[in-house]
């Protein structure tokens, strides 16, 4: 089997594994729209983009650290200085998030949250769950561990669900609830005695204090990224939350994790197979090979899933929230398909920069790309609502990838992905009329949806025939005698 083809091996057995979990998710929207109000909806939303960015400062940090340097250790990386390493991160994360929810405790007020203190203890126990179980997802990863990887994912993910559902039901309907199963989820890894194998030990010269440097370079420097990134996705909750009100940021939130949760399902899987493998292969030619594929396959993969939900989303959540979370405008569907689409196809290009290990230049861009999007949502949602909002995060993410475009492009093959690119722009137009025209039928919703689903299907197929004909013409022209060609 060759190296590509066990990526995408890799690949599929995380996309369905995560299916399994999001689809926990999905239920836990469909029940909980149904039983909280918008208002509380918001103040969970609100918490969740705190825990999200104390994931980014610290857990996440630990968790991408250990996915790009666990393959290299026993081959370049001592055992017990990259031990050593995990645990000052760890220790970091922990004093960064006891800081963080204390100010949200003082902050809370201000913003309009009501009952600040018991939400701060259920974040702070949130961030503590799912904190351990991205760290455990990670190291499967980064072990090629595809059945732990799917097991920890789907059992984390039903008890997550489940706890927070029956917390809702039988104690009370409120954001503490969904909070608190998230923080019992974490309990999981825990359960199943789940520790950290680092590899074996291997002294080498000079190789602690490379590992040292290396992690600095890559956990520090790239923090300001994943912030910046972060900020674009999730910043938008906490301007609605100051300028609408709770009962807006719970309407908006909702729709966006219905759309996000969709998306990240294909894109986020899809990089997490790439980064170990080519983490752990020095050969520049098949780094650049391999980046040009991921590229390729997010591109044809997340073209037709965003034209089709920012056609269909409204039909989506008719079907799948309760009635007090419908009503957005059409327009906001749209802009939000188009900034996740940007949001993952910017991701590639963060993954060249973090496999160069240097992060001056995506930094920029993510941080040229944060800026942005705060003059926007300052200006655009008192004009236009939550419409604003979401032009404003795709007016983010458009300037994030422009730049990230600019600096790292020679990092792949665009030879080998033009053709398939190309295709795949020229036959969206076509393929969103075709799923605007099924959307607008007399049938039944769910008809609709699964019209639209096949439409998709269908167009996936044809951008996969597409790539294999561009995948035999370049084995063609490689074996061709250098005589015989024109």
């Amino acid at each position: 089997m060759t190296r590509s083809h066990s990526v995408e091996r890799t690949a599929l057995i995380y996309l369905a594994a995560s299916g399994v979990a999001r689809g926990f998710g999905l239920l836990t929207l469909i029940i909980l729209s149904r039983v909280l109000l918008p208002e509380e909806y918001g103040r969970y939303a609100v918490a969740w983009g705190v825990v999200a960015v104390l994931l980014t400062c610290g857990i996440y940090p630990l968790a991408s650290t250990h996915l790009r340097f666990r393959p290299e250790v026993g081959k370049r990386w001592s055992s017990g200085a990259y031990v050593g390493v995990l645990r000052s991160l760890a220790l970091r994360s922990a004093g960064i998030s006891l800081l963080a929810w204390g100010g949200f405790y003082l902050a809370a007020p201000r913003l309009g949250i009501t009952g600040a203190g018991q939400l701060a203890l259920a974040g702070a126990a949130a961030t503590l769950g799912h904190g351990i179980t991205a760290f455990a997802l990670a190291d499967y990863q980064a072990r090629h561990d595809r059945r732990g990887y799917s097991w920890l994912a789907v059992t984390e993910a039903a008890v997550r669900a489940g706890a927070g559902i029956a917390l809702a039901l039988l104690v009370a309907p409120r954001a503490e609830a969904l909070l608190l199963g998230a923080a019992l989820a974490g309990l999981v890894p825990v359960a199943a005695r789940w520790l950290v194998r680092p590899g074996e030990p291997k002294a080498v010269e000079g190789d602690d204090e490379a590992l040292r440097r290396g992690v600095q370079a890559y956990a520090g420097g790239y923090l300001i990224v994943w912030l910046a990134v972060l900020g674009i996705a999730m910043g938008d909750r906490f301007f609605v939350q100051a300028l609408l009100g709770s009962a807006a940021v719970g309407v908006y939130a909702a729709v966006r994790t219905l759309m996000d949760q969709s998306m990240d399902l294909v894109g986020s899987n899809l990089m997490n197979a790439v980064l170990p493998a080519l983490a752990g292969d020095s050969n520049d030619e098949r780094r650049r090979q391999g980046l040009t594929r991921a590229l390729m396959t997010t591109f044809a993969l997340m073209v037709p899933l965003a034209a089709g939900l920012a056609i269909m989303g409204p039909l989506l959540t008719s079907l799948v929230l309760g009635r007090e979370f419908q009503g957005l405008p059409r327009d906001v569907f749209a802009w939000v398909a188009l900034g996740v689409l940007l949001y993952h196809l910017g991701n590639v290009f963060l993954k060249a920069a973090e496999l160069d290990l240097r992060s001056g230049m995506i930094a920029r861009a993510a941080a040229a790309g944060l800026g942005v999007n705060m003059l926007l949502n300052l200006l655009l949602i008192r004009r236009f609502g939550v419409s604003g909002a979401a032009m404003a995060m795709a007016g983010g993410y458009l300037v994030y990838i422009t730049w990230a475009f600019i600096a790292y492009r020679r990092r792949f093959d665009w030879r080998a992905a033009r053709p398939l690119l190309t295709s795949i722009a020229m036959a969206a137009a076509p393929y969103a009329v075709l799923v605007a025209l099924i959307a607008r039928l007399p049938w039944p919703v769910w008809a609709r949806l699964v019209g639209g689903g096949a439409t998709g299907v269908a167009f996936l197929a044809g951008a996969a025939l597409v790539g294999r004909r561009v995948d035999r013409g370049r084995v063609r022209e490689q074996v061709q005698p250098a005589g015989s060609r024109p």
